[in-house]
């Protein structure tokens, strides 16, 4: 379902959130489908998002969980706002890390 999936390490960078998670997917109802196994696997952990913004357009939803932001874009919208490129200069890092 979601593709090139990436970890920007933020922590050198921004002071309101460790790292952002980016993803893609193809189409908008692959993007709600998402969402929901990200909140819904986190939730059986006992994880809840702070907030969430952009599932009722399904182009680019955002599940703020504080120091991780989970970003899901559709393809040409992860072109267009082009966050892997805007923080090129951030780490990528790997999950056991995080």
């Amino acid at each position: 379902m979601a593709a090139d999936v990436v970890v920007i390490d933020m922590r050198q960078h921004l002071n309101i959130v460790d790292y952002f998670i980016v993803c893609s997917v193809r189409s908008e109802r692959q993007a709600n489908a998402a969402a929901w196994y990200v909140k819904e696997e986190l939730r059986k952990a006992g994880v809840s998002p702070q907030g969430m913004e952009g599932e009722q357009f399904g182009k680019w939803v955002i599940l703020d969980y504080g120091d991780v932001a989970v970003h899901i874009f559709l393809e040409s919208a992860r072109l267009y706002y082009d966050i892997d490129g805007l923080w090129s200069d951030a780490k990528r890092a790997v999950p056991e890390e995080m």
